[in-house]
């Protein structure tokens, strides 16, 4: 591609026929068809939903991006429904104002692939986004509360000689717990599910190489043999640089959108006309929404 259609310029100049192109189009309703009123019904059911789904009201600052949610897709349904693209599809209310979203993708497609540069402006800028997590690589063997009389105490008697045994000849010194003996690059969160969730900060504080315990989880007691622990590192971009890319074309193409939709609110008016919302929230609302 030359080098003219991937400068900033150019994509602007793009960007900018293609939203008078698309208003010469939409833009054609009489102003009462561009008002947006937030009142009780629309409050209720917006409140409804979200109860429904977490079993409790939103606070504040949910309902403001709840709120700010549905103007987004009221607009981009009546964009859609301007355009006709609900004829001859049966689809609801949420599935038109998506479409609206796809066709804003296609009319404003440009190459968002980065060059060297930019990919690693994006990388450098959103580094902690691909910080690797601390895992885990270790031996267990375990006793069950269930199945010794007295876990704890087995568990010490079996770490007297435990090293000086062989680390494969440990497998059968413990009770017959579901867990495997051996684990590889386990993450925390991994090790939560799996223990129990204090577990990686039991091993942040344990020796290498050398059987310690018990520590007790959900299943009993243990005695671990951490053979590595390895630290949070920051990847070298070429070695990820296929999810980078991706995260750059997905940013841009969001903001491109974001840009879309603030355009078509910009021709909305906005009204808060609910006795749900004392002035102080219908007055952060409008601040919100504006």
């Amino acid at each position: 591609m030359p080098k003219f259609f991937r400068e900033p310029l150019f994509h602007f100049l793009l960007f900018g026929i293609l939203i008078f192109i698309l208003y010469a189009f939409v833009n054609q309703g009489e102003a009462g068809e561009n008002d947006i009123v937030i009142d009780d019904g629309r409050m209720e059911h917006i409140i409804a939903l979200h109860q429904l789904e977490y079993k409790k009201p939103p606070s504040e600052d949910e309902l403001l991006a709840l709120i700010e949610s549905n103007i987004r897709q009221e607009i981009f349904y009546r964009e859609a429904l301007r355009l006709h693209l609900d004829e001859n599809d049966d689809v609801v209310k949420g599935r038109l104002a998506q479409k609206m979203e796809f066709l804003n993708n296609d009319l404003t497609a440009i190459d968002s692939e980065p060059d060297t540069e930019e990919l690693a402006a994006f990388y450098s800028q959103n580094k902690e986004k691909y910080k690797t997590k601390p895992t885990y690589t270790f031996y267990q063997i375990g006793f069950s509360k269930n199945n010794e009389t007295n876990a704890r105490e087995a568990a010490i008697n079996v770490l007297k000689e435990a090293n000086n045994i062989p680390v494969e000849n440990m497998r059968d010194k413990g009770g017959n717990l579901p867990l495997s003996f051996s684990y590889s690059g386990m993450t925390a969160e991994a090790l939560g599910y799996e223990l129990g969730t204090d577990m990686a900060e039991k091993l942040d504080k344990a020796p290498l190489k050398q059987w310690f315990g018990p520590i007790e989880t959900k299943y009993g007691e243990h005695l671990f043999f951490l053979v590595d622990r390895l630290e949070p590192t920051f990847p070298e971009l070429e070695s990820i640089e296929k999810k980078v890319a991706n995260d750059f074309a997905a940013e841009k193409e969001k903001e491109v959108q974001n840009a879309m939709y603030q355009e078509l609110k910009s021709q909305y008016k906005i009204q808060v006309e609910t006795n749900e919302l004392d002035a102080a929230m219908k007055k952060r609302i409008l601040e919100t929404v504006n």
